[in-house]
Parts: structure tokens; C-alpha cells; sequence
């Protein structure tokens, strides 16, 4: 039997409390990192581990290490990050992986089928894609959805199409036509954990006088002196699409 959407919002819930008191991304201590993703987002891959029963977290395209932290404070196990320039700032904040050999400036399309033939052989395995992005974390899905010790993959930034003649149409039914997904943008999943992104977000904006989108509740920041001029905006999202074999 497969997951369904049932499912990973039972799972949400189980998983929920584990989550908070590993992360506790609502205490003014949480990093939160510019560009990065989300906390919601990192709750999500959390779930779906659970769910999958993961053995091991591999995540191509580390950036500055937002996720890939988050899931090593989460998982019991050692993570595995990829990335063909490794950002500076993250060395301190995950000098653990790099002491120990597992983070990786390699190409993921090498990287991440050696790891998983050699090293991760009969583990069960979750893959993270937040870059390359598009039809390029597509083709890197594609090497390795059908190991039999792959049980997911996410794939981060798959925007919602403008219209059916928008290249992301064709990026978007070909993963449902080909696949089960499941999207972090799923309504019910946004009305129930929304917080976990909102609460820190407006902190980390004030304290930097930036503005920005905050996640999910689609509401605009605009700077300007001491004052906020709040405005709906449409999401960009959905912003991880889950995948996994039919």
C-alpha cells in the first residue's frame, strides 16, 4: 500500500511533537536563513521520513544549510548533503558532516548514485533535491526513483503554471502523470502548520528591516522607516513537491 494524502496529515500529527522538541523553531534561538527553506518545508521532509521509515536523508544542493540542518538535529542518523560549491558559513554550522566526511562538493548526479550502490546498499533512503532546480531535479530524480531503497524524493521550487502553455505545466503533470505526489501547498496541511514558518519570520524580517514574502499565509512585508504595509499576494508555491514510484 502506498501513502495517501490521509495519510501524511496522520502522520503530521505523530510527528509533530518529536518535531518541536528536537527543533523548536518557535524560540528566538532558531537561525533562520535568508533564501532558505522553509521551517514548514523542513517539518514536511521530517514527515515523510517518519512515514517512509528513512534510514538515511540525502540532500542535493545544501545552499546554506537551513534544511540540512534542521534534519540532522531531527534524524538519528548521520545526513548526507552534495553540493558543487560549498557555501563558507556553513562549515561551523555543520562541522560535524564535514569532520566526518558527509557533506560532499560533487556533482549529485555522481555523488548520489555511488553513495547509494556503495555505501547505503539495503537503507532505506529519502532524497531531498533543492538544486538543481526544474527539469534538471527532475533528470537527477530519474538516476535514481527506481532504486528499491529510494523511497522518495522531494523536489523544491516546483512552482504552480500560469497557464497551461507555462513550462512549469508540463514540469507539473508530468510528475503527477508519472508519479504520486504530495505538495507542501497542500491546503490542509498549510491551515495547520503555517505557524510553525509565521512566528519567526516576522522576527527575522523586523530585526534585518527586510521585506519579503512570509511563507504561506502569502502576506507582503514592504519596509519603510518604522512602518509595514501588509498586502495579499498569490503564492509562488507549491514549494516542495513529493515524489514517489506508482
Amino acid at each position: 500500500m502506498f501513502p495517501t494524502q490521509g495519510d501524511i496529515l496522520q502522520q503530521s500529527d505523530v510527528t509533530l511533537p518529536r518535531f518541536l522538541n528536537k527543533i523548536d523553531p518557535l524560540s528566538p534561538h532558531f537561525m533562520i536563513t535568508n533564501r532558505g527553506v522553509w521551517t514548514s518545508e523542513c517539518f514536511a521532509l521530517c514527515v515523510m521520513c517518519d512515514l517512509f521509515h528513512i534510514d538515511d536523508y540525502i540532500e542535493s544542493g545544501i545552499y546554506q544549510g537551513q534544511s540540512f540542518f534542521v534534519m540532522s538535529e531531527y534524524l538519528p542518523k548521520p545526513c548526507y548533503g552534495f553540493d558543487v560549491t560549498i557555501q563558507k558559513n556553513i562549515k561551523d554550522r555543520c562541522s560535524y558532516f564535514f569532520d566526518h566526511g558527509l557533506i560532499f562538493e560533487q556533482d549529485s548526479f555522481v555523488g548520489i548514485p555511488e553513495l547509494l550502490n556503495d555505501d547505503l546498499d539495503q537503507e532505506n533512503s529519502g532524497i531531498f533535491i533543492d538544486g538543481p532546480k526544474g527539469w534538471d531535479a527532475l533528470k537527477l530524480a530519474q538516476t535514481v526513483i527506481d532504486n528499491d531503497n529510494v523511497k522518495f524524493i522531494g523536489i523544491h521550487d516546483s512552482y504552480w503554471p500560469v497557464s497551461n502553455r507555462d513550462d512549469h505545466y508540463e514540469f507539473r503533470k508530468h510528475l503527477e502523470d508519472n508519479y504520486y505526489t504530495w505538495s507542501t501547498d497542500d491546503v490542509n496541511f498549510v491551515r495547520e502548520y503555517n505557524y510553525l514558518d509565521n512566528a519567526r519570520w516576522i522576527e527575522y524580517l523586523e530585526e534585518r528591516g527586510l521585506g519579503g514574502i512570509l511563507p504561506y499565509n502569502k502576506i507582503k512585508f514592504l519596509y519603510d522607516e518604522d512602518k509595514y504595509d501588509s498586502r495579499l499576494l498569490k503564492s509562488y508555491g507549491p514549494t516542495i513537491t513529493f515524489i514517489w514510484r506508482k
